[in-house]
């Protein structure tokens, strides 16, 4: 007899999130970062966090556009806006 979790496709892990209050527009956004469980994405963000590594080296699978979100809390599209206005 077949177990029928088998038959079951592959549930992935959910996303970890991050909300972050843009210092540019105070506008508050949520990133969903799939790359990471919840637990395996806070572990890193306070080692980051802590000064114990970079960005780069704790966070290795976001893109850069995510790395700036998470590192300065806003996008790069809100940057590009405000490098425009200078």
């Amino acid at each position: 007899m077949t177990n029928m979790t088998d038959q079951l496709p592959h549930q992935p892990h959910p996303p970890a999130h991050i909300t972050k209050v843009s210092p540019l527009s105070n506008k508050r956004r949520t990133l969903q970062i799939p790359q990471y469980t919840p637990e395996e994405f806070e572990r890193r963000l306070y080692v980051y966090e802590k000064g114990h590594m970079t960005i780069e080296e704790a966070l290795p699978l976001l893109s850069d556009a995510a790395k700036l979100f998470v590192s300065r809390g806003f996008t790069v599209e809100e940057w590009e806006e405000y490098e425009g206005r200078l």
